[in-house]
């Protein structure tokens, strides 16, 4: 898994914030780092300055002793980072939430939603709150892994299994109940309708949980499940906050109705909003 991590430059520093956690993982998996820009300006000077600035960046990376390559691509950044992607299995493609307009003049910060619903290769996304001055050390090593008891919604499973492997860490697995009363208004008898739902709901969480379980054992990961109730988005993010999290892994989208929160709405909160870096697995509907 990750042979390679692809890491989109755009000359700006806040793209840059990614290049630590990209190091950690690049060691942890021995993967390669491929760093590349995009730029729809074919003006000779401009593509001088950015093969050079990418050089600079993984001239700094390979004296680590990280096997590091560079690539300019003239062309549409989005499609040009989405197909380049695409072509490369077992790849990882982290970039920063937020880009800003360096010496390429695009905004990685717009092509993020883009990135993680087109790419079929995994996205780890740094928000500028992991600035390397505000975080000494990049860790892995207490993941949350939201759930809703759907196969969707159990994309990013294996890959946070991966890296609990690797790095010894602890998988903290969630599905949050939400509230049916809340969303759909009181009705004669709902309180008692909503209260047999949500024993229903935690039951069907606990068996999933259980199905879980034993591979989770079996591999010796450190795991914990909990089942919470409110606002998906919100309540994720305040468990990961609550657990000390360093990482959240979770799927594009998953299962959707009355019983469960819609994977991809959730997940696109929790990209916007979060503090803490985001693993994206895109699910195959």
């Amino acid at each position: 898994m990750y042979e390679k991590i692809i890491v989109p430059l755009d000359g700006s520093e806040q793209a840059e914030f990614v290049l630590p956690y990209v190091e950690k993982l690049a060691g942890t998996f021995n993967s390669s780092i491929d760093l590349i820009a995009v730029s729809a300006n074919h003006d000779t000077t401009n593509i001088h300055l950015l093969q050079k600035y990418l050089a600079g960046i993984a001239d700094g990376i390979t004296g680590k002793g990280l096997k590091t390559s560079s690539t300019y691509l003239p062309g549409n950044p989005g499609e040009d980072i989405i197909n380049y992607a695409n072509k490369n299995a077992d790849a990882l493609l982290a970039l920063a939430s937020y880009g800003g307009s360096g010496v390429s003049h695009w905004l990685l910060g717009d092509l993020t939603s883009k990135l993680i619903t087109r790419t079929n290769t995994p996205v780890l996304l740094v928000p500028e709150k992991q600035h390397p001055q505000n975080v000494k050390e990049p860790e892995f090593l207490r993941i949350v892994v939201p759930l809703d008891g759907s196969p969707q919604g159990a994309t990013a499973m294996p890959y946070a299994r991966v890296m609990a492997q690797k790095t010894g860490s602890k998988l903290f697995l969630v599905n949050v109940v939400t509230s049916v009363y809340k969303s759909y208004g009181a009705v004669k008898y709902a309180s008692d309708f909503e209260k047999q739902l949500a024993e229903t709901l935690h039951k069907e969480a606990r068996e999933y949980f259980n199905t879980l379980t034993p591979e989770l054992e079996r591999e010796k990961i450190a795991f914990k499940a909990d089942i919470i109730s409110g606002s998906p988005a919100d309540s994720i993010l305040r468990y990961a906050e609550e657990n000390n999290a360093d990482l959240i892994a979770i799927s594009t989208h998953g299962r959707s109705g009355v019983k469960r929160f819609i994977m991809g709405s959730v997940t696109q909160q929790i990209i916007h909003s979060s503090d803490l870096p985001i693993l994206v697995i895109r699910a195959k509907k």
